[in-house]
């Protein structure tokens, strides 16, 4: 689900943006608690529609 994370960090969708703003927020070395954090946000819709 992370690299599902970082794919969608390079669209222009509000899940996108929100990564950027998460890794600017973070910094630089912490950018993987942001995808971590939009992973947790993605999990949801993969079990409905699976």
């Amino acid at each position: 689900m992370v690299e599902a994370a970082w794919v969608t960090a390079r669209t222009r969708s509000s899940i996108g943006t929100r990564l950027r703003r998460l890794g600017r927020d973070f910094g630089k070395q912490h950018a993987k608690k942001g995808a971590v954090t939009i992973a947790d946000t993605l999990l949801p819709p993969c079990f409905v529609i699976a």
